[in-house]
């Protein structure tokens, strides 16, 4: 139990940089939407909520 929150804690972290990252990138390039909505398919495909 302890080693899954450690994980979903990191994984929490990782998803928050990757959304701080890419959302100011999106709203910067032109096509960004649609590169975009590739991670979040890879993203939410990762954590099995497909």
């Amino acid at each position: 139990d302890y080693c899954f929150s450690i994980g979903c804690f990191f994984a929490l972290i990782i998803t928050s940089s990757i959304l701080l990252i890419s959302v100011p990138v999106v709203f910067a390039s032109p096509d960004g939407w649609s590169s975009t909505k590739k991670m979040l398919y890879f993203l939410v495909h990762l954590y099995g909520l497909d």
